[in-house]
C-alpha cells in the first residue's frame, strides 16, 4: 500500500494540488492503526440535495423549463425522447445523465460499464468525532466521515463493502453486518440510524464518459463513487460543448475516445466474460423451494405452476411473483434480500419485488406471473 499512497502524492504534486504524505498528527485522529497516509487539503462537504434544490430554483425562476418527477427515458429517435408514461419530449440539445445511457444502441455503453453496489451506514459514535473525510486504501475499503444533526451532534457515516450488482457470495444484509461490526470496534457503538446503499458505474479506464455520443446527444456516465464532483465537471464540459466554447478537459472524458489501452482490452474481455458466464448459471438454476415455503418477507427463485419464477411473501402474506428473466438482455435477476428486490447481475438492472424498474439499463418491468 506503500507505492500506492506514494504514487498518489506524486499526481498530488504533478496537478498542484495541496497535500501530501500526511505526518503524524494526522495518523492519530483516527481510531484504528494507520501505517502510512496521504492528506488532501481545502476539501469541503456539501448536502447534495440542499445543493440541488437551489440550482432547481433557479432553473425555475429563469423560466422555459419543465421538470418530470418520475418519469423514466426509454427510447431516442432523433431530437426527441419518449418516456414510459407516454410523454415526448423535443430538443436540439439531449444529455443522458441517467446513470446507464437509456439510448445505448450505439455505443454500446453496457459492454464498457461495470456495476457495482456499495454500503453505509449512519449512526452516533460513542467516542469524540474528528473533522474530515478518510477513505483506506487497502481491503475491504473503508471510507469514514461525518454529518451535523438537526440537534448539533455529529452524525457518524462508515461505507464500504462493494460488490459487483447481482453478484453477491452472500446474503446483502452481510454487507450492513460487517460496516456495523467496524463501527463497534473502532467507535464502541452500534447505535445504528440510517441504512444506505449506491449503485455506481465504472469505466474500462476509469474516466468518466462525459461528452458528445451523436451528433445533438450527450452523455455522462462512468463516475466510479465520485458523483457530486464529477457530475459538476460534466455539467461544465457539456455546457461549453452545446455553447461550442472550450473546454480543456473535454478530450480527456469524451465518450468517443481513442481505443482503449492493452489493459483495458483485457478488462473489457474478463467483464463480459462474466457476463456470459452469469447468464449461463442463471438459466441453469433450478428452484428449490415452492412458494408455500416461503416465509413472511421472504423472496427466492421458487417453482411456480410448473415454471420457475421468483417471489416474494410480504408481512400480510399476499405473494408476489414475477419472471426473473431481465428485460434488457435476458439475464436471471436474483434476490436482493436487504432491499427487497430482484438485481440482474450482467448489467446491473434492479427491479422492485413486483418487477417495477429501479435500475437501468432496463426500462420495461419484470412480467407479472
Amino acid at each position: 500500500m506503500q507505492a500506492v499512497i506514494e504514487k498518489e502524492a506524486e499526481a498530488y504534486r504533478t496537478l498542484g494540488i495541496k497535500g501530501g504524505i500526511a505526518g503524524s498528527e494526522v495518523r492519530k485522529n483516527t481510531p484504528f492503526a494507520v501505517a502510512e497516509a496521504i492528506v488532501m487539503q481545502e476539501q469541503a462537504q456539501y448536502h447534495p440535495v440542499k445543493f440541488l434544490e437551489a440550482l432547481v430554483k433557479n432553473m425555475v425562476e429563469s423560466g422555459n423549463v419543465f421538470i418530470f418527477e418520475d418519469t423514466r427515458a426509454k427510447s431516442l429517435k432523433g431530437r426527441t425522447v419518449k418516456t414510459t408514461e407516454g410523454y415526448e419530449v423535443t430538443s436540439d440539445h439531449i444529455v443522458a445523465a441517467t446513470h446507464f445511457p437509456f439510448n445505448d444502441a450505439e455505443r454500446l455503453y453496457f459492454a464498457k460499464l461495470q456495476i457495482k453496489r456499495s454500503y453505509v451506514i449512519g449512526l452516533k459514535s460513542g467516542q469524540a468525532l474528528h473533522e474530515g473525510m478518510y477513505l483506506s486504501a487497502d481491503v475491504p475499503s473503508r471510507s469514514v466521515r461525518y454529518t451535523p444533526l438537526p440537534d448539533g451532534e455529529k452524525l457518524l457515516l462508515i461505507g464500504g463493502e462493494s460488490h459487483h450488482t447481482g453478484r453477491n457470495k452472500e446474503e446483502t444484509v452481510k454487507h450492513y453486518e460487517k460496516l456495523a461490526e467496524f463501527a463497534e470496534h473502532y467507535y464502541q457503538s452500534n447505535n445504528i440510524l440510517y441504512r444506505w446503499s449506491a449503485q455506481d458505474l465504472m469505466t474500462l479506464d476509469s474516466v468518466p464518459y462525459i461528452g458528445q455520443s451523436q451528433e445533438n446527444v450527450y452523455v455522462a456516465t462512468g463516475y466510479a463513487k465520485w458523483g457530486m464532483t464529477s457530475g459538476l465537471t460534466a455539467a461544465n464540459i457539456i455546457s461549453d460543448l452545446i455553447l461550442k466554447k472550450d473546454n480543456r478537459f473535454a478530450a480527456v472524458f469524451d465518450p468517443k475516445r481513442p481505443k482503449a489501452k492493452p489493459k483495458d482490452a483485457a478488462k473489457f474481455i474478463m467483464q463480459n466474460t462474466g457476463v456470459a458466464k452469469e447468464l449461463i448459471s442463471g438459466k441453469a438454476e433450478r428452484p428449490k423451494k415452492t412458494v408455500d415455503d416461503l416465509k413472511a418477507d421472504e423472496g427466492s427463485i421458487v417453482e411456480w405452476k410448473g415454471q420457475k419464477a421468483g417471489a416474494y411473501k410480504d408481512e400480510g402474506g399476499t405473494c408476489h411473483v414475477v419472471d426473473v428473466t431481465c428485460t434488457h438482455m435476458g439475464c436471471e435477476t436474483k434476490w436482493n434480500d436487504a432491499e427487497r428486490s430482484w438485481d440482474c447481475p450482467c448489467h446491473g438492472s434492479r427491479f422492485s419485488y413486483d418487477g417495477k424498474v429501479l435500475e437501468g439499463p432496463a426500462v420495461k418491468p419484470l412480467k407479472k406471473m
